[in-house]
């Protein structure tokens, strides 16, 4: 008797230690909240941005989304909504629309205007290669600036 009396404190510091240990751990913790980030992209020469989409790709193992955004062709500008954590950011071309009049200046919806088929790097075309690593906080990004450079001819 006076055994089990003895290990009935042990016991219940130990199940104390546990059970804080467990709740210190994250079991806790709440899900992440979509945020946003604001952005511009920009060409280091200044000209215009051709139609480009950008493609977020999650760095952390807990996230899976992949969220895109399509940068306004005027000023580069662009919105999207992600989790917090860190991505790399690559873009792919787009086509213009037959309606835009960018396409074409002889009204032909079949060929570019001239520097609308505009080679982009490949570095920013691949996750592995792109050098542009954002950090997204838990209260979102305004001010992003991915700069885009292109090969000197």
């Amino acid at each position: 008797m006076r055994r089990a009396a003895r290990r009935a404190p042990r016991t219940a510091l130990l199940v104390g230690a546990a059970l804080a240990l467990a709740l210190a751990s994250g079991c806790g913790e709440k899900p992440r909240s979509p945020v946003t980030v604001r952005g511009q992209v920009k060409r280091e020469d200044g000209k215009p941005l051709p139609p480009i989409s950008l493609a977020f790709h999650p760095q952390d193992r807990a996230n899976r989304l992949m969220p895109t955004a399509v940068p306004d062709v005027k000023d580069g500008t662009f919105e999207v909504r992600c989790l917090p954590g860190k991505y790399k950011v690559t873009l792919a071309p787009l086509q213009a629309a037959e309606d835009d009049p960018a396409r074409a200046k002889d009204g032909k919806t079949g060929a570019p205007a001239p520097g609308g088929n505009l080679r982009l790097p490949a570095r920013y075309q691949s996750a592995s290669d792109t050098d542009w690593a954002v950090e997204v906080p838990a209260t979102g990004k305004d001010d992003l600036v991915l700069r885009l450079g292109f090969p000197k001819l």
